[in-house]
């Protein structure tokens, strides 16, 4: 009795099912601190290389993060500057901070790896 045509036709069975890969992780990669348009490190995402300086956050997520993650080893700052007569704001982030429902997101506007001088803490 020959078994290879059923052996095979399983195997083409098999291979012809769908199959269902694990998400990829959004996790920040060492060395970044990253923000997500959605909770949970979720949706669009950005991540920012301390050491890089001051970076506008892009319009995926400036004023619209609503998580964050930081795997940098050192604190950096999330601005916000809200506009005539407002007074640029700075929350500190610090290596190993996270949040997955951050309430800060709407005023993220840029981050800097140095505390701007005119910027009050938030």
């Amino acid at each position: 009795m020959n078994r290879l045509p059923s052996v095979l036709a399983a195997a083409l069975f098999a291979a012809a099912l769908p199959v269902t890969l694990p998400a990829l992780s959004s996790a920040a990669e060492p060395g970044q601190v990253c923000f997500y348009s959605q909770p949970g490190h979720e949706g669009d995402s950005w991540c920012y290389t301390p050491g890089s300086g001051f970076a506008d956050a892009p319009e995926t997520v400036r004023r619209l993060a609503r998580s964050f993650e930081s795997s940098a080893g050192e604190t950096v700052y999330a601005l916000h500057f809200p506009g005539a007569g407002g007074t640029c704001q700075s929350r500190t982030l610090r290596p190993g901070d996270y949040s997955s429902d951050w309430d800060g997101g709407s005023k993220l506007d840029a981050v800097a790896t140095n505390p701007l001088a005119e910027c009050e803490p938030a």
